[in-house]
């Protein structure tokens, strides 16, 4: 609020097309809490769902992010390509 009043960004909120949109289809009762609270479940849901889904994947080896940073490696790159490998990593 430092560069704006109080009444400016509430007026300004008055014409934020997502909020002009949510009150036109309330008004045409296409839209209401109870389908809202429906669907931030659902969504929560999913995003849980890839959440999980992204903790199961196996972590990347440090010699396979060093080869996949650049196109093409370069003589350092590749020496520290090596040293991970040799070290399991």
């Amino acid at each position: 609020m430092r560069y704006r009043t109080k009444e400016e960004i509430d007026t300004a909120w008055t014409f934020d097309p997502l909020v002009r949109y949510r009150c036109y289809l309330e008004n045409k009762g296409l839209w209401d809490e109870t389908k809202e609270t429906a669907y931030i479940e659902t969504v929560n849901a999913k995003i849980d769902e890839a959440v999980k889904a992204a903790d199961n994947v196996p972590k990347q080896k440090i010699s396979d992010f060093i080869a996949s940073t650049l196109e093409v490696s370069g003589f350092a790159q590749l020496e520290q390509i090596e040293k991970f490998k040799k070290a399991g990593k």
